[in-house]
């Protein structure tokens, strides 16, 4: 869990990285750049959406509730 959770870290990073750094590019590397993302967001998109669907029931936390 702990490696997954760091790897979703450093995705956002590299994003940010590219698209902080995009006017250093040529503008055609930059619609590269950014076609690349849309492509990404979409399989993304679709991935997040096919597991959501699997799901029947609202996942739920697992930290108990205190009862006082």
């Amino acid at each position: 869990m702990l490696d997954i959770s760091r790897k979703s870290v450093n995705i956002f990073l590299d994003f940010n990285a590219v698209v902080v750094n995009l006017d250093y590019l040529p503008e055609e590397s930059q619609r590269e750049c950014l076609e690349s993302i849309a492509d990404n967001v979409g399989v993304l998109k679709a991935y997040l959406e096919e597991n959501m669907e699997g799901r029947s029931r609202p996942v739920r936390s697992r930290r108990r509730e205190r009862r006082f």
